[in-house]
């Protein structure tokens, strides 16, 4: 063999051999790093499945409360402000926190969230107030009216939003007045609004009932109907204030009284009485809905 061939040979040789040697090499470099990264990876996986890492955060966490206790920031008084038909016991079962704790422990967010979960409440306000305090202000929902659903004999109260306050019903709201037929609710604290002006007449209705979504009847506490009209509300109401004055007509032995029409006002008188007034004539008209009476 020539020489120039054996010299190649031998150079191709040690190069195949060179090329083995750096394979395994890079190939036992690989594997330990691949066995390194799986072995991060199980004690990882063991560190956090085991709870370490929490219980580490955990116990951080409390160390920082015991010392920010101990430091003076404890939790020594509780200011709830706001606070009338929502009761205190409710109110601490919610916080769940107890006196000397850390002031930081409570969850300000998470406090303000639970209270605003609360059917008597609308809105809240929680603060820290360094060293000692909490503070809480409670806005709560006023109950305006009581609101009647179709079809059920139940009442609820309802605020100024026309919002349900579904808890059990306070005997000092039973003289609110009740609010029936469809899309009331909505409407009430308008009505309110414009009978608080009235407040004879207000304190004498028992019953608004919206009818047919577009106009208001009265029934008050003697049993009265008044039917008010779909336009110029306010110009009815009006006309009744000055009846009631001029002629106590809310204390007339009357079923039925009639404001829909702008010219006219008509009473039916309640069976077996008869309206005897100088002022108030017999009419041969109907009164609307099938009431006859006598016009004012």
């Amino acid at each position: 063999m020539p020489k120039k061939r054996k010299q190649n040979s031998k150079i191709l040789k040690k190069k195949s051999r060179l090329t083995r040697d750096a394979f395994i090499k890079v190939a036992r470099r690989t594997g330990i790093i691949v066995c390194a990264l799986a072995a991060l990876l199980w004690v990882g996986a063991w560190v956090w499945f085991g709870g370490l890492i929490q219980q580490g955060a955990s116990w951080t966490e409390q160390k920082i409360y015991a010392v920010t206790a101990d430091a003076g920031f404890q939790l020594d008084n509780l200011l709830v402000e706001g606070r009338e038909n929502l009761s205190a016991d409710t109110v601490m079962q919610i916080l769940d926190i107890e006196q000397g704790q850390s002031l930081f422990a409570a969850d300000l967010e998470d406090v303000r969230m639970r209270l605003e979960a609360l059917e008597w409440v609308e809105t809240v306000v929680v603060q820290r107030r360094a060293p000692n305090d909490l503070y809480i202000k409670i806005t709560e929902r006023q109950p305006i009216a009581l609101w009647k659903r179709a079809g059920q004999n139940n009442l609820f109260l309802i605020d100024h939003k026309g919002h349900v306050i579904d808890v059990p019903l306070l005997s000092k709201f039973k003289d609110l007045i009740i609010i029936s037929g469809e899309g009331g609710r909505d409407e009430a604290f308008s009505l309110i609004s414009q009978l608080a002006i009235y407040p004879e007449i207000l304190s004498n209705v028992d019953v608004a009932q919206f009818i047919s979504d577009r106009r208001w009847d009265f029934v008050t506490k003697a049993g009265i109907r008044i039917q008010m009209p779909e336009d110029n509300f306010d110009y009815a109401l009006g006309r009744l204030e000055q009846l009631r004055i001029q002629s106590e007509i809310l204390a007339q032995p009357i079923d039925l009284l009639d404001l829909r029409q702008e010219d006219r006002v008509v009473a039916r008188p309640s069976e077996g009485h008869v309206l005897e007034y100088d002022y108030i004539a017999p009419v041969s008209t109907k009164a609307g809905e099938g009431a006859s009476g006598y016009e004012l």
